[in-house]
Parts: C-alpha cells; structure tokens; sequence
C-alpha cells in the first residue's frame, strides 16, 4: 500500500486551481493531547469511535502502537518521525492524478462525474 504514502505528508500542495493546500498542524500531538487541548479550550470533543469503523485495521494498529507506547513511552513519537524521515522521499515525488471538473457541478474528480453526482442519481433511482 506504498501509493497511499505520500498522501501521509504533514503538507499537502494544491493539486488542482479548485483544492486548496492541506496543512496538518497538530500532527506531531497525541491524541491524549489533542483531546486535552480541546477540553482546555472548550472545544467539543467526540470520544466515541466511530461506528463504522468495527473491524477496522487502522483500529487495530492503532490499539498497538498504544500497547507499544505503555510499554515504552515515546515509541509513538519514535514511530511516527521514523515513518517520515524514511518516507520523505516519497513525500516528494507525488504522482499527479489526473483530475477534472465534474460534468454536472463542477467539483474536482478523477472521472467524468464526481461521487457525490453519482450517489445523489442513486438516491433519486432508489425513490
């Protein structure tokens, strides 16, 4: 799944006169941290997981690298600026994705008709 992996960068550039730069910023915060921020800043919260996402490996993973962390404090911080230090070269050659403006609303898609178009048809089929 090395595609997905340059998708995983800290920074995003426009791809497309329509998207704008994607920037994650708190991405070097754990999760405990983050919470803790928004509860400082009485920002809401959800702590629930979300229900579709029974199953999940992205959980699974997620449930080791805490075990990892318990047993050896930081190993998240060790894993995550490992991962990008190895990754940096595939950070930087993004392959372009050919995108075009959907047919109907002229949202950025990969096809001639974007996700939201075609579901939006599917509905109206369904009713």
């Amino acid at each position: 799944q090395t595609d997905a992996l340059p998708r995983q960068s800290p920074a995003l550039a426009a791809t497309h006169p329509k998207l704008v730069r994607r920037v994650k910023p708190l991405y070097r915060l754990s999760e405990r941290e983050t919470a803790a921020y928004a509860f400082l800043r009485r920002i809401d919260y959800i702590v629930e997981e979300c229900p579709f996402a029974a199953g999940a490996t992205s959980i699974a993973h997620k449930e080791i690298l805490s075990r990892m962390e318990e047993a050896s404090p930081g190993a998240k911080h060790n894993f995550l600026f490992g991962f990008l230090d190895r990754a940096r070269a595939a950070f930087e050659r993004v392959e372009a994705v050919a995108l075009q403006e959907c047919t109907r609303c002229g949202q950025v898609t990969t096809g001639t008709v974007c996700a939201f178009c075609k579901l939006a048809d599917q509905v109206k089929r369904a009713t």
